[in-house]
């Protein structure tokens, strides 16, 4: 994120230009909002950016006024599901996430986007779909590029420092909620403080609920959308924590409860699911998006590939990067991991193409007269290979 701010920081401000099957609906300028519409989307499916007026903050905290304008504001149609989960990005910008029913249709999403360059007043973007679908069409990157360019031209290009304070609120009066559906705020400790014991001396099957795997989506302006995931470790006695990162059966119970107490929470059935509460003195309880996951049986053996992706692009375009990763499992209790993936950037007349995948990796830059390329081979495979046991 620091590198994606840097980043806009630099950008020249220029013209906005409309994507692609989007219009302005309203074109009023001064102190009237704007409105902007995408069209050949399918039957029943809309996207819509709307810009208010800039507005007094009247003393408030950018996101103190975000969350209040937030409280306020009708749901695009149906009915609001929960509160808005209001995230400050930097002194200049505040984000927003909220979902709406109607009836028993998709969920749509509406993402805001609160900008104050003076401590007076701010101004608020809205972007709403009519489905987490449309969201992550082409409708979606066009939405973001258009709400980039807006901000951008709003915030003169420069972004200043992120905030010291808090990394989420809600308006007055409503329950906690965090940038996650699961209702947790804190961050689980990274792998090099994980709690351990000797090896088999941690956490003994029976005293195991479950595993549960959860995850989440969420619109971002600048990152578009952003894939959020946890694991959590249910006990029998109803307690659970979030985020261990070693095997259960190596995992130190009594150290993680003395040492990192804003990690656990309590859970409870709600019928056929598993709803949880942050902190354990909390009722306020959620049903996490996701599933449990049943331990595998003593020497099951595995044969297939299991794959992943990722990608990312600037909005405006200018920098991009993507990969895909697998591992290939066979009933020999062998695997091999193997990965592939790039960058690319353009500066002006340069442009910067870095590609790897098991053996090498190359670069290419490209001028207006000039042309730079490189290689260099990776290491022995002997590490992107071994072997493997189910146990629990």
């Amino acid at each position: 994120m620091v590198a994606l701010l840097l980043a806009l920081a630099g950008a020249a401000v220029a013209a906005q230009s409309l994507p692609a099957n989007w219009r302005e609906v309203t074109a009023t300028a001064g102190q009237v909002d704007r409105l902007f519409e995408a069209s050949g989307l399918p039957a029943g499916e809309s996207a819509s950016v709307r810009v208010s007026a800039r507005r007094e903050r009247t003393g408030q905290s950018l996101r103190q006024w975000t969350a209040t304008t937030l409280a306020g504001d009708a749901a695009p149609a149906g009915a609001w599901l929960g509160d808005p989960v209001v995230t400050p990005r930097s002194d200049d910008l505040v984000t927003a996430t909220r979902e709406f029913a109607v009836g028993s249709g998709p969920h749509g999403m509406a993402f805001y986007f609160a900008v104050g360059r003076d401590a007076g007043h701010a101004r608020l973007f809205r972007t709403v779909f009519s489905s987490g679908q449309t969201s992550r069409g082409p409708h979606g990157t066009a939405a973001q590029d258009l709400v980039s360019g807006l901000i951008r031209a709003e915030l003169k290009g420069e972004l200043r420092t992120a905030p010291a304070e808090g990394t989420a609120t809600t308006p007055a009066g409503s329950p906690a909620t965090t940038p996650r559906t699961d209702g947790h705020a804190a961050v689980p400790p990274p792998v090099s403080q994980a709690f351990t014991t000797a090896p088999g001396a941690g956490v003994p099957p029976e005293e195991i609920e479950t595993v549960y795997y959860h995850w989440d989506q969420r619109y971002d302006a600048f990152q578009g959308l952003v894939m959020d995931e946890a694991v959590y470790l249910l006990l029998k006695d109803g307690t659970a924590y979030d985020g261990f990162a070693v095997p259960p059966q190596d995992f130190d119970v009594a150290a993680a409860r003395r040492r990192d107490s804003t990690q656990w929470g309590r859970w409870r059935r709600e019928g056929a699911n598993y709803a949880l509460a942050w902190p354990p003195s909390s009722s306020d309880y959620r049903v996490p998006r996701g599933n449990a996951v049943a331990p595998g049986r003593s020497g099951l053996r595995l044969q297939g590939r299991f794959a992943g992706a990722a990608s990312y692009t600037l909005p405006g375009g200018g920098t991009s990067t993507w990969s895909e990763f697998s591992v290939m499992f066979t009933t020999d209790g062998r695997f091999e991991h193997s990965a592939t993936g790039g960058a690319g950037t353009t500066s002006g007349s340069t442009t910067t193409l870095t590609t790897y995948d098991d053996d090498r990796t190359t670069s290419t830059s490209t001028t207006g007269s000039a042309v730079i390329a490189g290689q260099r081979r990776r290491g022995d495979a002997g590490d992107r290979r071994g072997l493997y046991q189910v146990d629990g």
